[in-house]
């Protein structure tokens, strides 16, 4: 059972409201991803006790072409930094 806080990503993820992973490599499509998280509940109001999480997982190099293509008004670089630094 992967929804229980003795699994990494999903005790992680219900703590938190929501919360971005670091990047990391996922071996079945062969792409780094990240994923955003998202807890909710169903009803019960803001005191509810977190029904799951939403999962949306991103491919590192579509967010790096979208940043990439972003036309800005200043000349520059974009980066995907983390807590611990550049990814």
């Amino acid at each position: 059972d992967y929804t229980t806080a003795a699994v990494p990503w999903f005790g992680e993820s219900i703590k938190l409201e929501k919360s971005w992973t670091k990047p990391f490599y996922d071996e079945i499509s062969r792409e780094e991803f990240v994923y955003f998280t998202r807890r909710f509940t169903m009803g019960g109001g803001k005191n509810a006790e977190p029904s799951g999480i939403l999962f949306i997982g991103v491919p590192l190099k579509d967010l790096k072409n979208k940043l990439s293509s972003l036309n800005l008004e200043h000349p520059g670089q974009p980066y995907i930094v983390t807590v611990d630094g550049l990814e």
